[in-house]
């Protein structure tokens, strides 16, 4: 257990790589023939697990604090893939393993295997591959090779499978069109775009990317390439500093196309003072009101969003709950269930999270093993009048295992 007293926020932080950013680019460079060199790499649990699937896939891998180096090969060592719990991680993972001939048993651990995963079989057998779930959740079991072709694919659920086809069709002996109906997450796919570009693949998208042509015989080029700050990890933050003192975090690109950027609009919105200075953000607190905000395509940001909500002053209304329903926890329950232990006034209804702002009084939560659900009780204990206890902080070695010791060294308790 760990407990977060009531304190104020003071000094810098550097922001972590994403981890989002660092699965595409490790996925990309095991596809890529040669050398690729990953710099500022994060080592999350969820990014491990695609370092391991690189390795089952033939990449051979040089890990170094500063850098991991990635021999791509195109040589598949192994038919069981493990992806532990990360599900973007799994469903790009699906689309790739379906250009090889062999057969692919893809799997995972915990909440992964509740995560859906019957939007990918009739896109991969329309395209040419063998593809079985079981009942719609993994394991799948995935024989390829890809043709490429014409496909429909519904992404109201996630866009990651979508990420994970335009990754793999440009290797396909033939052209490819997607046609995308529900897109969620589109920033998501702008980022995916954007390291395909950067490791010389060609892709040409529709308007709203609801459409996409995929030129065949294409090849990755291996790259020296950048992990970006993680906007995700950031937002937790920002919203300290905005509740609780003042704060700059170090390492964001103002124009990077992550999702969860729009945490600056949001705080904005809600009142809080921010600077932008090149890549470092500064935050001061402010009198904050309430904002209103959907979160559709950025659903990492609810449960910290919550925790700025619990410290504005009316009632806040954060809309987009429907993507919370398959993540690691059904995170709008376990906020709605520890928020109001805490005693936040909060409540779901049908697609939104409305939160009136009051004092926390503070108290023992559950983190439902959900990494962003540890956080963002985290931050409520920074203001709450007698902190926070969470069990089983280790649940943030999923995405930032440093989370809690950056957290406490800009902390100054009350």
């Amino acid at each position: 257990m760990i407990e977060i007293r009531p304190s104020n926020i003071r000094g810098k932080i550097i922001a972590p790589p994403s981890k989002s950013i660092m699965q595409r680019a490790v996925l990309a460079a095991a596809l890529a023939r040669g050398r690729s060199i990953l710099h500022n790499p994060s080592y999350a649990e969820d990014c491990l697990a695609s370092l391991g699937v690189a390795a089952s896939l033939g990449a051979e891998l040089q890990r170094e604090s500063e850098a991991v180096i990635i021999k791509g090969t195109r040589n598949p060592q192994s038919s069981s893939i493990d992806c532990h719990e990360s599900g973007l991680c799994l469903r790009m993972t699906c689309a790739i393993c379906a250009l090889f001939e062999q057969e692919f048993i893809i799997s995972g651990q915990g909440s992964l295997m509740d995560r859906p995963l019957n939007m990918i079989e009739e896109p991969l057998r329309d395209l040419g591959a063998y593809c079985r779930t079981n009942r719609g959740k993994p394991p799948a079991v995935i024989r390829g090779p890809l043709t490429g072709g014409k496909i429909k694919l519904d992404a109201s659920i996630s866009s990651q499978f979508l990420s994970g086809l335009l990754m793999a069709l440009p290797l396909c002996k033939t052209d490819s069109q997607i046609s995308v109906t529900g897109l969620k997450s589109k920033p998501y796919v702008l980022m995916t775009l954007e390291i395909l570009k950067a490791f010389g693949l060609q892709i040409d998208a529709g308007p709203d990317l609801l459409s996409f042509f995929i030129p065949g015989r294409q090849d990755y080029q291996a790259q020296s390439y950048l992990i970006e700050g993680d906007w995700s990890s950031a937002a937790a933050f920002l919203v300290a500093g905005a509740i609780a003192g003042s704060l700059e975090v170090q390492g964001l690109r103002a124009d990077s196309t992550q999702a969860d950027k729009a945490i600056v609009d949001v705080l904005r919105q809600a009142g809080a003072l921010l600077t932008q200075q090149g890549p470092a953000l500064q935050v001061q607190n402010a009198s904050l009101k309430a904002f209103t905000f959907d979160a559709g395509d950025c659903p990492d940001l609810f449960p910290v969003l919550a925790a700025l909500a619990c410290n504005c002053q009316g009632q806040s209304i954060i809309k987009g709950a429907s993507r919370l329903l398959y993540k690691e926890s059904n995170r709008a329950e376990a906020l709605c269930l520890e928020f109001s232990k805490l005693g936040g006034r909060i409540s779901c209804c049908e697609d939104s999270l409305q939160v009136t702002g009051t004092k926390l009084r503070g108290g023992a939560i559950n983190c439902h093993n959900d990494h962003r659900i540890a956080m963002a009780c985290a931050l409520a204990g920074l203001t709450s009048e007698q902190g926070v206890t969470i069990d089983h902080p280790e649940v943030v070695q999923k995405s930032y295992p440093d989370f809690f010791k950056d957290l406490q060294s800009i902390m100054v308790q009350l």
